[in-house]
């Protein structure tokens, strides 16, 4: 698996956690593009061989063979992207995988951000998160963008695209069903 835009790992840490548990065997490297997250990150894996964290930019899997994971998945990275980098890296998603790519978001709606902004001001009034929380969710894709921006485009127009409550939006890409190459 490639979680891109990784951070601190806490989705590959949890899901190695899970399959240790389960007796699945799996393997994940995580790119992000700040080398100080990623430097943070490796300290934070010294207990998890099956990880691997790299400094890398999402924008440039093209770089890497095809079909080189055979999932590859992000979670609240893409509203960090222009429109077009994320036409971009979901382009690069689905060239990289073989099996399914699964990027995932904070879909923006007022629901999400009232309800966000409610639950935020009593568990995070002091936190860099508050804010920060209310900026990702104002720079999210509604559902109706989102179908627009992988309608308009022949490797994109077969991705899914659906809402997950609570306030989510996931793009579902599957190799196969592209035909690039």
């Amino acid at each position: 698996m490639l979680d891109v835009g990784s951070g601190g790992c806490d989705l590959p840490i949890w899901l190695i956690d899970r399959c240790r548990r389960e007796g699945i065997r799996l393997t994940i490297t995580c790119m992000d593009h700040d080398a100080r997250v990623v430097q943070f990150a490796k300290q934070r894996l010294a207990n998890y061989p099956e990880i691997v964290s790299l400094h890398g930019d999402a924008l440039t899997l093209a770089e890497t063979p095809p079909a080189t994971w055979d999932f590859v998945f992000s979670n609240h990275f893409l509203h960090h992207l222009s429109t077009p980098h994320v036409r971009h890296c979901l382009q690069q998603a689905i060239r990289a995988c073989r099996e399914q790519c699964i990027m995932s978001d904070l879909v923006r709606s007022r629901f999400s951000y009232a309800v966000y902004t409610a639950v935020a001001r009593l568990l995070l009034r002091n936190s860099f998160a508050y804010d920060d929380g209310r900026l990702s969710i104002r720079k999210g894709f509604t559902k109706r963008e989102a179908l627009q921006l992988v309608a308009d485009h022949p490797l994109l127009k077969s991705m899914r695209v659906q809402t997950v409550f609570p306030g989510h939006l996931v793009f579902l890409g599957n190799r196969a069903a592209v035909h690039d190459e």
